[in-house]
């Protein structure tokens, strides 16, 4: 990881959605940008798969979601 990597977790799809909400207005105010073509979003869900209203967007902007990193 460098400086400029971070990661976020919830257990709730709109709770995630809330913090990626709390990062926007963190970098909006210190004048930083999030390279969202870069950055994705793993789901650990047992029970179902992702439905297809669940989504997570910062900066108007959706979030890939992959199944593992290399």
């Amino acid at each position: 990881m460098f400086a400029d990597d971070f990661s976020i977790a919830s257990f709730r799809s709109y709770e995630l959605q809330k913090k990626f909400e709390l990062v926007d207005t963190y970098c909006k105010n210190w004048n930083l940008k999030c390279n969202l073509s870069k950055s994705k979003i793993m789901v650990f869900k047992k029970e179902e798969k992702l439905k297809a209203t669940e989504g997570w967007r910062m900066n108007r902007q959706n979030f890939g979601v992959v199944d593992e990193f290399n």
